[in-house]
């Protein structure tokens, strides 16, 4: 309760930065997975890389699904235990692990079916196309790892207690980064599995911190239980889920539908276009994830606060998250003007892919601070929710 107490009367600031600076750092290692993956593929060689970059929007796909429910999740149960309804906190936290397995279940019965289709929309070339049917497949069947974890670290977040997080990614991102070389290039007398490896690397990973999030729910989470005795659906609970969760989901996905209708159209023009521009992609998680780590500290501060009825200190809160948001999208856009081959080198970047990649990352990375207007109108949206509710 002590964790509790300190969302309504800690000091804005130091609250926000105790709070924030865990899933920013765990959102920089949960990055970690796809540009570990990458870098040893490029080892293999670009074909590799192409095929992982053609498969990244799945990723992001089934990533958008579990981020955006457990961002309803986080915000519901955060603003019920806020009112001191700890009843209700538990009726959402369990109605989100049971529809994290139905989330599953819908992902497999679609995944699966819709890889070839999709894949075979943007190149024709049978190494490339195996290669990412290969890595989809591992990726979707064993999703539910990835679904499950980050629903669970979101009940952490709800509580205060956003440090967690960064343990169970913290193991999941160790795991993922020991056994990428393994089985990618067959060491320790594995098999070489390459593009598979890569792919099994990363599953084994995010089973590793799913159960450890599983373990610390069930043991050192007091706050919030989940009880599935006499369990029963709640249309109320679920439309106060789903109420944010689709838009948060929609709004996660979309560049997912980007990254798709653009590796068509530089399909047309070389693989190395794709692999580039997929290499972009997953570099810009690294400004992105610490200001989403930040929005996901943010939720249970103004969740809280709005439930404890001090419309100030969410406002506030909104305010300096802003502020903050915006300085590490200049950092970021500054990383990417001075020092672009430097980075893809990194991915083992030749003469073609250079020319390509240094012109893209210095024309591209200016929208890092564009996308600051986003949350100025995030902060609009929330201060009129503010003034009609007082």
């Amino acid at each position: 309760m002590e964790q509790l107490n300190m969302l309504e009367e800690k000091p804005v600031l130091p609250l926000l930065m105790r709070m924030a600076i865990p899933p920013m750092i765990s959102n920089l290692i949960m990055s970690m997975y796809n540009i570990v993956d990458s870098i040893f593929v490029a080892k293999i060689g670009q074909d590799a890389v192409t095929a992982v970059s053609l498969v990244y929007p799945i990723q992001n796909l089934i990533l958008s699904i579990a981020l955006g429910f457990g961002i309803s999740l986080a915000s519901c149960i955060s603003r019920y235990l806020g009112a001191k309804q700890t009843l209700v906190a538990n009726k959402i936290a369990t109605h989100g692990i049971v529809f994290v397995g139905i989330h599953y279940i819908i992902s497999i019965l679609l995944g699966l079916f819709l890889i070839n289709p999709f894949l075979s929309q943007f190149i024709s070339d049978s190494t490339i196309t195996q290669w990412g049917y290969d890595y989809a497949f591992i990726i979707i069947l064993f999703s539910f790892s990835l679904l499950f974890e980050v629903a669970i670290e979101n009940i952490f977040v709800a509580t205060g207690k956003t440090a967690l997080p960064m343990l169970t990614q913290g193991l999941g991102a160790i795991t993922n980064i020991i056994l990428d070389p393994i089985l990618i290039f067959g060491l320790c007398g594995f098999p070489a599995m390459e593009v598979r490896g890569a792919a099994i690397a990363t599953v084994i990973g995010q089973i590793a911190g799913m159960l450890l999030a599983v373990f610390i729910l069930k043991y050192k989470i007091k706050e919030v239980r989940i009880n599935f005795r006499g369990f029963r659906i709640s249309s109320s609970v679920l439309k106060a889920i789903y109420s944010v969760s689709i838009p948060s989901t929609l709004m996660l996905a979309v560049p997912s539908i980007m990254v798709s209708i653009l590796n068509g159209i530089l399909a047309t023009i070389s693989q190395t276009a794709v692999a580039t521009f997929g290499i972009f992609f997953k570099l810009q998680t690294f400004v992105y994830m610490p200001s989403y780590g930040l929005m996901q500290a943010l939720r249970p501060v103004v969740g809280y606060n709005y439930g404890s009825k001090k419309w100030f200190r969410a406002e506030k809160a909104i305010k300096i998250s802003i502020v903050i948001i915006s300085c590490i999208m200049l950092f970021g856009m500054i990383l990417f003007e001075l020092i672009p081959a430097q980075i893809l080198t990194l991915f083992n970047a030749d003469a073609e892919m250079k020319s390509i990649g240094i012109t893209a990352l210095r024309v591209i990375s200016p929208a890092f601070i564009i996308s600051v207007i986003s949350l100025l109108l995030f902060y609009k949206f929330k201060k009129q929710a503010i003034t009609s509710i007082t």
